[in-house]
């Protein structure tokens, strides 16, 4: 959840306008770069703007899912599921 404050230098209004705001997280390296293929790797994820819920951080890798088991604003932590 973000407050976003605008404010203009005109009559201070926002003529209606549609604002899109847009946070995109940015990966730097992901460890193990190998992992079983029955699953239970657990794979760390670091970079910048992660959310710290780990319902906003869903991770795949291929087809298969990656259950987020911690995160915050700089790492996210999963474990693989089996490949099927």
């Amino acid at each position: 959840m973000y407050k976003l404050v605008v404010s203009t230098d005109a009559d201070g209004r926002f003529d209606d306008q549609a604002l899109d705001f847009q946070v995109v997280g940015d990966i730097t390296s992901i460890t193990p770069l190998t992992g079983s293929t029955a699953g239970g790797t657990l794979i760390t994820i670091k970079g910048r703007n992660f959310s710290k819920d780990p319902l906003d951080n869903p991770v795949k890798i291929g087809d298969v899912k990656c259950l987020v088991v911690s995160t915050n604003k700089t790492t996210i932590k999963c474990r693989t599921e089996p490949t099927k």
